[in-house]
């Protein structure tokens, strides 16, 4: 399968320092060469001030209007002097004055003659026989003439007004290149367009304005198919690529991750058109062949096989089990949960859990931001030695779930499985294309080095979701929940996703709430790595039952075996309504006395994840003495047996 490396498919930034190459003040000598100490420029005092009127072009830009409306009103007010107001539009009633102060682009002689060859962001302000000029390259640059005739002309102690003598004053911009052109065509077509919301595009206005090539390019709030854009885009999921592309459309992607963004966006204000000019001098045209990707730091992370490893050793050493916590609330970022976990225990959890579907990330909702976002937060952890496993609760593709719950419901007869399980079909393509989502999200993990325990169907032994095997009228038949399973595998070996540690997780029952053996949906020992149980409890020890579920479970799968999920069962009376409560009903030295009284009847477990919200360690209370005690390995124990320096 081939990658793309923008991600095109679901495709604030923080200030940075950006280096600007200083534009520059200047005067022109007698001899034609510029200067910089305009003091010893002369200056002429303009005696008839109010011999003259106030002139703009007819069919002036807002910012000429409103550079003209601030050099009246000082002129008002410094010098007294109320000047008459017209336009350039010479008729029957209106004719043009000998004296007149020319504000930008007119269509007298003088005024056409002074800004040719100006730049955008260039001005000039100069006497022409009796006509004074101050105008720009555009609208923006006559606002600063005029602002720089107010501070450096109009002498608010002697009440007068002068003008440079001899060829006058003028500002001009010293840039990285003369002109831009994209595959030809000219760079102020182009709008600028952030695909984040946190991006600040007045920065890279200024850049383009002031230091690449003096060119304002306007901010679009959206883009079209009949325009041009440079589009900045930091929803990327890689974590250590960005770069620039000219793309088919012949728009400019400026992209990178959430992470890299402000490296992205500082090198395409600087270096990118530098080693342009190094390549093609100042007049520049980008083309395709132009496009590059750039690398930040790689952040190194364990391999899967490192990963098993280590679960192997802890699954087998009953004094240890590896303590973490399922990210909490729908759409809630990693660095949430991690820093809740911090808050209550004074340590960081060693494995996190998120849910790909409706209850966790949502991702087929998720904006892409926050997809980049949550991305970039996972491999970060990844880095530091964190565990990351993944479950997918899918949605019932019919769309028959009761109330808000989209995990719930049933599925239907036979023939509904059937139809889910046959390409093609309504039920087959809505399913897929959940599997797709999820696909791209985990195949960004795998290009990223990342390898994730991967637990999709959990509890399919029980009567919790459409895909569990007790429906509300009859048991679903194991063969469709195994070929379901088998489904999954083989679909994401098609987008080789190598990096995914399968997990099979029913739920620890002794049938009393409606679950099946937990054997009942195994689906082989060549489509699963790890075996565990959810636990949910009501203060008892239900993986060491009557049934036996936990230790029938690793018995006949003989794989390692871990505690997938560790919840309060909802409504127990053992949820209290305040931490204060909760710490003297059921906290989580309790969970710890549980394992304790577990690991003496020869129990043994890789992990325990606990669940967000009331059944959390964060809310649970007893935090720092459950991660200080020596069975709780924390974020801190296992980082040194993963990451090798």
């Amino acid at each position: 399968m081939k990658k793309q490396r923008i991600y095109h498919v679901f495709v604030g930034v923080a200030a940075f320092a950006l280096a600007l190459i200083m534009t520059s003040c200047s005067l022109i000598n007698d001899d034609g060469k510029y200067g910089f100490d305009d003091e010893k420029k002369d200056k002429e005092v303009l005696s008839d001030i109010s011999e003259y009127s106030l002139v703009k072009g007819d069919m002036c830009s807002d910012e000429e209007k409103e550079a003209l409306v601030a050099l009246n009103n000082a002129i008002s007010k410094n010098l007294g002097v109320e000047l008459i107001v017209t336009t350039d539009w010479v008729g029957k009633l209106q004719q043009e004055r000998e004296k007149e102060i020319l504000i930008g682009e007119t269509n007298r002689k003088e005024s056409i003659e002074a800004i040719k060859g100006l730049g955008e962001n260039d001005y000039v302000i100069k006497k022409s026989g009796t006509k004074l000029v101050i105008a720009g390259g555009s609208g923006r640059a006559t606002q600063a003439a005029v602002n720089y005739f107010i501070e450096n002309y109009i002498d608010i102690y002697q009440a007068t007004l002068s003008y440079p003598s001899g060829d006058g004053y003028i500002w001009v911009g010293s840039y990285m290149v003369d002109s831009i052109t994209v595959d030809g065509n000219p760079l102020s077509e182009y709008k600028l367009y952030a695909k984040g919301g946190d991006i600040d595009l007045s920065v890279v206005q200024t850049a383009f304005s002031e230091s690449i090539s003096g060119t304002y390019l306007e901010i679009a709030d959206a883009v079209n198919d009949y325009e041009r854009y440079i589009i900045f885009d930091n929803t990327g999921l890689i974590t250590s690529h960005y770069g620039v592309e000219l793309g088919e459309d012949s728009n400019i992607y400026v992209y990178g991750s959430y992470d890299n963004f402000d490296e992205a966006l500082e090198y395409f204000c600087g270096d990118f058109f530098e080693e342009l000019v190094t390549k093609k001098g100042k007049q520049v045209d980008i083309k395709s062949h132009d496009n590059i990707v750039k690398y930040s730091s790689q952040k190194e992370i364990y391999s899967k096989d490192t990963l098993v490893s280590l679960l192997s050793d802890v699954y087998n050493d009953k004094n240890s089990v590896i303590a973490g916590e399922k990210i909490s609330g729908s759409q809630s970022m990693p660095s949430y949960t991690l820093q809740n976990y911090y808050n209550a225990t004074g340590k960081y959890p060693a494995m996190m859990g998120i849910d790909l579907s409706y209850y966790g990330f949502n991702l087929a909702e998720m904006s892409d931001e926050d997809r980049s976002r949550a991305l970039c937060e996972l491999v970060d952890y990844a880095s530091k030695g964190g565990i990351i496993t993944v479950m997918a609760q899918y949605e019932n593709p019919t769309g028959n779930w009761p109330l808000n719950n989209r995990c719930g419901g049933t599925l239907g007869g036979s023939e509904y499985w059937e139809e889910l399980l046959t390409e093609g079909t309504d039920l087959n393509l809505k399913f897929k294309y959940e599997l797709s989502v999820h696909a791209i999200f985990l195949d960004a993990l795998k290009d990223n080095n990342v390898p994730v325990l991967f637990m999709p169907l959990n509890e399919s032994n029980s009567d919790h979701f459409w895909y569990s095997a007790r429906g509300e009228d009859s048991t679903v038949g194991a063969e469709y929940l195994k070929r379901l399973w088998v489904y999954i595998y083989d679909f994401y070996a098609s987008f080789e996703l190598d990096n995914l540690i399968w997990v099979y997780s029913p739920l620890a029952s002794d049938g009393e709430n409606g679950a099946l053996d937990v054997m009942y949906a195994y689906p082989g020992d060549e489509y699963v790595d790890i075996v565990g149980t959810s636990w949910i409890t009501e203060g008892n020890q239900e993986i060491d039952g009557s049934r036996k579920p936990y230790s029938t479970l690793v018995n006949s799968a003989k794989k390692i075996g871990a505690l997938c999920e560790f919840s309060i069962k909802s409504g127990s009376d053992l949820i209290c309504a305040t931490k204060e409560e909760q710490i003297n009903k059921f906290n989580s030295l309790n969970i710890l006395d549980a394992l304790y009284d577990l690991r003496s009847k020869g129990y043994s477990f890789a992990y325990i994840l606990t669940e967000n919200g009331t059944s959390s360690v964060s809310w649970l209370g007893k935090g720092e003495e459950f991660v200080l005690d020596d069975m709780i390995l924390t974020l801190e124990d296992i980082a040194p047996k993963l990451i090798v320096k």
